[in-house]
């Protein structure tokens, strides 16, 4: 009876609290015992902080005795991590030094996050981490926010991998595979999903991405492109075009922070001062709380009448204040749009002043995320005995293309793994 009871109180169970049917705010727990630890902590696309984007975590949130071991971050978007300001301050948070640069000191220039005060702990992707029984290994993959985490969890006699958001069509494609190797013949794998409910079958390459700039940025107009400065990937796709066509890329001071914030990732991740590159001081508030760095980026400060001089010299990576002033100067714009297609709503500056001059809006962009071919590979070549969908709106979905052997978990339910 004995060695039953300790059986019973060592069994392993997982809850999907969010995400089995929605795309981001995803928060995964894994309980071996007493030892309950966190997967992610994230707020839903259309989500704001409180009480509505709380799912119920005993032991989590701020007013609660705190009872989470650890909590462990994929990246650095906020469907991921939005939820921390909400945790406990005692509890310890893992993530690598880029996610954690991004949280604290880029997405705050933005939008004010009130994560202050929070343990967080530093770790590198191919490093473990042992909580009491469980050991948790955090291993790179590709994905669009920049040193992404997927998690190899070793419960004692189960495996139990969470992919994380995940793709195999970036510059670093390579850890991806490195990902699947160690992951082969998990128990479970928890899958991301994300495209499956998109029209769009495969994903454009990265490289792929900047031949196509390129063939509009050798044209004899002034290109306006509009990018995520925290996406790495994508500033190097449209930094490769410009040096190749001997153009200068204008970018303002967030983008030349997020490149300082990205520098721990090696010597070769560009930065403000490289060739082909200029800083416009945009008037914005992202510029404001920057100033402390202004005096160093002014060595490769550019205005508005320089560019306005010469526009065929010049890519201009988008802003407010740059897109408003462009028009009012020319109408020989290429517009670029190299985001995800759903941001170009009726709100957007490009929409308002694309249909205002009957320009065409140039959609250039690929995928953080796999496509289905990517997703059937992954699950493929893993070959887990169970694969159990999140971070998805098309659940329903698995089955036909990954087989029988899907596991269906609805948020908030624990299933004893």
């Amino acid at each position: 009876m004995e060695q039953l009871a300790n059986s019973l109180g060592n069994a392993t169970y997982l809850t999907l609290y969010r995400g089995s049917d929605q795309i981001g705010g995803t928060c995964i727990e894994i309980k071996q015992g007493t030892t309950r630890i966190l997967f992610d902590c994230g707020l839903p696309l259309e989500g704001t902080q409180g009480e509505p984007c709380r799912p119920k975590i005993s032991g989590l949130y701020k007013e609660d005795t705190p009872d989470i071991k650890a909590i462990f971050i994929t990246h650095a978007h906020p469907d991921h991590y939005g939820l921390l300001s909400e945790v406990h301050p005692q509890i310890p948070i893992y993530l690598t030094q880029t996610a954690f640069n991004i949280i604290t000191e880029l997405s705050p220039l933005v939008k004010p996050n009130n994560i202050g005060g929070l343990n967080f702990k530093i770790i590198k992707n191919g490093q473990t981490v042992k909580i009491n029984s469980l050991n948790i290994k955090a291993v790179g993959t590709d994905h669009s926010a920049p040193d992404s985490s997927a998690y190899i969890i070793k419960t004692g006699c189960k495996t139990v991998v969470y992919s994380g958001d995940i793709r195999r069509n970036g510059r670093i494609a390579f850890k991806t595979d490195d990902f699947i190797k160690q992951s082969k013949n998990a128990d479970y794998l928890i899958l991301e999903g994300t495209t499956l409910s998109r029209k769009r079958k495969t994903s454009a390459s990265e490289e792929n991405i900047s031949l196509k700039l390129i063939r509009y940025f050798e044209q004899n107009k002034i290109n306006l492109i509009a990018f995520s400065s925290q996406n790495l990937e994508r500033f190097i796709s449209v930094y490769k075009a410009t040096r190749t066509v001997n153009k200068i890329l204008v970018i303002d001071p967030y983008t030349a922070a997020a490149l300082e914030y990205f520098k721990c990732l090696g010597i070769n991740i560009p930065q403000y001062n490289w060739r082909n590159i200029r800083i416009l001081f945009a008037p914005n508030k992202q510029t404001n709380l920057l100033r402390d760095k202004l005096k160093k980026h002014s060595v490769r400060k550019i205005s508005f009448d320089e560019i306005i001089s010469a526009p065929q010299k010049y890519i201009l990576k988008a802003n407010f204040y740059l897109t408003k002033k462009l028009f009012n100067h020319t109408k020989n714009v290429n517009l670029i749009h190299s985001m995800w297609k759903g941001y170009l709503t009726q709100k957007s500056i490009f929409v308002k002043y694309a249909k205002q001059n009957n320009i065409k809006i140039k959609q250039i962009h690929t995928s953080g995320h796999a496509d289905t071919k990517t997703l059937q590979y992954i699950a493929a070549e893993i070959s887990p005995k169970k694969i159990i969908p999140v971070h998805t709106q098309s659940p329903q979905k698995y089955e036909r293309l990954f087989g029988n052997k899907i596991l269906f978990i609805k948020d908030g339910e624990a299933v004893s793994l």
